[in-house]
């Protein structure tokens, strides 16, 4: 590795170090705002590392072809350290005040939604079932008014299908009295005839036999 080389490896691993603790601190100020997040911790943290591991190693092949050595992390640390003591307080403090305003910009959008789309189909559901409410006490008021008639001229007809029923049977009970009395005496009538006739068949085959 030439002196160019080694120059840029120093440089580009430095600037690694301060990347990767500004990384850590926007995503684990974030974590602390978000209070809700904390739970995914240790799948940020994963994914951290994960990115960590691939960006240095991109510089790395991009500055000496991948070679790793010791004083590469040596240098990722000075440059966490640079960091650390020049520009993380403001990072903390954007950080947070980035988050806050996002949260609040979201609180915004949820209250317009809750006050234009939400609110209003509470109020139209509460119209409409007060106008049902009130529908039914009304039918439940005028029910007997309207009922009443229909109910008593019900009963009115069936008085009079039973009276009518009554007179009917006084009337049409004689009559079917009579014609089953005629009827039985006209049935014995002809039966005694065809037992006389019987009756007189068979004597007239008995004499015929003698």
């Amino acid at each position: 590795m030439d002196l160019q080389a080694q120059y840029a490896t120093a440089v580009l691993m430095t600037l690694a170090g301060a990347v990767m603790g500004t990384v850590h601190d926007i995503y684990r100020t974030s974590l602390k705002e978000w209070r809700f997040l904390k739970r995914f911790s240790p799948v940020f943290d994963l994914g951290y590392w994960l990115f960590a591991t691939v960006f240095v190693f991109t510089l790395l092949l991009g500055a000496n072809d991948g070679d790793v050595r010791l004083v590469m992390f040596v240098l990722l640390g000075a440059g966490w350290f640079i960091y650390y003591k020049t520009a993380h307080p403001l990072v903390v403090a954007s950080t947070r005040l980035v988050v806050r305003f996002v949260y609040l910009c979201l609180r915004l959008v949820y209250k317009t939604v809750v006050l234009l789309v939400v609110t209003p189909c509470l109020y139209a559901c509460r119209s409409i079932l007060l106008v049902c409410q009130s529908t039914d006490r009304g039918l439940a008021r005028i029910e007997p008014v309207i009922v009443w008639p229909v109910v008593k001229t019900g009963h009115s007809l069936q008085g009079g299908a039973t009276w009518g029923a009554r007179r009917a049977k006084k009337y049409l009970r004689p009559i079917a009295v009579h014609g089953k009395e005629e009827g039985r005496r006209v049935a014995n009538k002809y039966h005694a005839l065809l037992a006389r006739l019987f009756s007189g068949a068979s004597s007239g085959g008995d004499d015929d036999e003698t």
